[in-house]
């Protein structure tokens, strides 16, 4: 359980040793975050509601130390700040009479948080980090980490993963780059006859001054599946194939994604593809209207089981730090889907009702809010 006065410790013990060091000329250090939060009217088809969320608000430190010229000890600590619930957890009771208890604080250091080696060949660190297929596609959105975000629609392939080694490419002149990652997993050894359950995501992309393209993929062991609470046994890989890309002119940007997915879940056969396209015009200087559109298609054994998800949005960027929004996201079902609007970023969430066919409802979401970054 989340503990406020470890946490505020802990960070006063950090700012001051960071402070002291880098007066001494030995370290430097940043302070940053983000306070984000927005008021949402959420409607699941049949009934309405208000809520308050702190979409992916956060606090952290980073930090360098030069040890020689070819060598920078890094470090990061970040932690999720809730600005809506305080820490611990909630109980509700889903549409299937089954009680799910949520997280409000997942704990200390939650985020990209990690130590490492930086030089002229790169970037090697360990810890907590965003999978590489994941910044990948947090490079082609304009509806990051609210109603509107896409992650709802890739299958859970956006992932912040522990027990991580990642390596990052040196900044290349010419705009090639890339990330490559791979997930420890103890059991491995320490457990023979369990199904290890390690992972391996890497992108590469190119990017010239306005412009990116990128190529990812990822794959998850037996192990995260095998015996899971969906009953799979005797379970596969899983594999994501991930492709993304933005350009940004003067008065206009335009993104896409497109993914596929196999042994979804670790089921053999079953795949999924989710295709998704985003544009934004910059009407004035301080006002920027944009649009997205996501279908997934999952290939079962049943039909009509696919969902399609349309955002629309404003921003208002008062100054480089401070932004204010609205916007509004639908998430349509087919006959036989039932996948909720939000849940990755964005941290309302809202399933489908369903009608008097047994047939899941659109689920909506109406969004105001803003963030600040420090």
């Amino acid at each position: 359980m989340f503990n406020s006065k470890v946490f505020t410790t802990l960070m006063v013990l950090l700012i001051v040793l960071a402070a002291g060091t880098a007066l001494a000329g030995d370290m430097t250090y940043k302070v940053y975050g983000k306070l984000h939060t927005s008021i949402n009217m959420l409607n699941d088809g049949n009934e309405s509601g208000f809520s308050l969320t702190s979409n992916t608000s956060r606090f952290g430190i980073k930090g360098g130390y030069e040890l020689n010229e070819n060598f920078t000890a890094i470090w990061q600590f970040e932690q999720s700040l809730n600005m809506a619930q305080k820490g611990g957890s909630k109980t509700y009771t889903d549409d299937n009479g089954d009680e799910v208890t949520i997280k409000t604080n997942n704990g200390l250091a939650n985020r990209n948080t990690f130590i490492g080696l930086k030089g002229d060949w790169g970037t090697f660190l360990g810890g907590i980090h965003d999978t590489p297929v994941k910044t990948l596609g947090r490079k082609a959105t304009f509806f990051k980490d609210t109603v509107g975000d896409f992650r709802d629609m890739t299958m859970g392939h956006d992932m912040r993963v522990e027990n991580v080694l990642v390596y990052v490419l040196p900044a290349m002149e010419n705009g090639f780059g890339g990330q490559f990652a791979h997930v420890l997993d103890s059991s491995d050894w320490t457990n023979p006859d369990a199904e290890g359950a390690s992972a391996f995501s890497g992108m590469v992309y190119y990017a010239p001054e306005d412009f990116f393209l990128g190529l990812g993929y990822e794959t998850l062991s037996a192990g995260f599946f095998d015996g899971n609470d969906d009953g799979v046994t005797d379970a596969e890989a899983e594999g994501v194939l991930r492709g993304a890309g933005r350009y940004n002119a003067e008065k206009f940007g335009v993104a896409a994604l497109y993914q596929a997915v196999s042994n979804v879940r670790g089921v053999d056969g079953v795949s999924a593809t989710t295709i998704g396209f985003e544009g934004l015009f910059k009407a004035a200087p301080k006002w920027h209207v944009k649009a997205a559109y996501y279908m997934t298609d999952p290939n079962t054994d049943v039909d009509d089981d696919g969902y399609n998800k349309i955002s629309f949005g404003v921003d208002h960027p008062v100054t480089k730090a401070v932004t204010f929004y609205a916007q509004y996201a639908i998430m349509s079902n087919d006959d036989n889907a039932m996948a909720p609007l939000g849940n990755n970023g964005w941290t309302g969430m809202v399933y489908p009702s369903m009608d008097d066919g047994g047939m899941a409802e659109s689920a909506t979401g109406a969004s105001v809010g803003g963030y600040l970054k420090f």
